[in-house]
């Protein structure tokens, strides 16, 4: 267990960033930004998570030899 369970008003607050988390980042509100630094100093592994989910994002979106070079990075 993480403990994170036992404290029901973090797990409130961290459904309600889940938007944060699925935006891209050029698209975040000032609420949602604010969010996602909550997260990164309340909840290190979801934010690594989300970092992650970025770096793919960014994998794809560049492409070419760019995008190998970058998954490849993204895989290490």
């Amino acid at each position: 267990m993480d403990g994170r369970s036992d404290c029901p008003a973090a797990t409130r607050r961290s459904s309600r960033a889940r938007y944060a988390l699925w935006k891209n980042p050029e698209d975040l509100t000032e609420k949602q930004q604010a969010k996602l630094a909550w997260i990164a100093t309340t909840d290190p592994r979801l934010y690594r998570a989300y970092l992650l989910k970025e770096g793919l994002r960014h994998v794809f979106k560049t492409g070419g030899d760019e995008g190998k070079a970058a998954l490849e990075k993204w895989l290490s």
